[in-house]
């Protein structure tokens, strides 16, 4: 046996280092793949989360849409009441300072309510 036998004998011929080459570059291949799976579970997770916050959101701002239109609601009744109470106020027992008063308040409601 020549020297250069006896080397690749004891070195186990590069048959053994392909070999040896190929199944670490088949476990990064996987350890790639396993890593951008999970990268990509993570990704669609977040969306997901998302996803649900803005289903929340979306919900609390329709819940505060009906709470201002209920409150809206509320100020009209009010302010009819008011202007109801002024426009049938009785004026026998009022001084000249009141009556005027209570025109120009009567005025302004029926110029409103004329606008609309």
């Amino acid at each position: 046996m020549g020297q250069k036998q006896a080397k690749e004998a004891r070195r186990g011929g590069d048959d053994a280092c392909i070999v040896a080459l190929d199944k670490m570059w088949e476990k990064k291949e996987v350890s790639d793949w396993e890593r951008d799976k999970q990268r990509k579970e993570r990704y669609m997770a977040a969306i997901e989360v998302d996803k649900a916050a803005l289903e929340v959101q979306k919900a609390s701002l329709e819940l505060e849409k009906k709470r201002l239109s209920n409150e809206e609601k509320k100020v009209k009744a009010d302010l009819l009441k008011e202007e109801k109470e002024i426009m049938l106020a009785d004026t026998s027992s009022l001084d000249p300072m009141q009556l005027q008063w209570l025109d120009i308040m009567k005025k302004n409601i029926l110029a409103r309510h004329m606008a609309n």
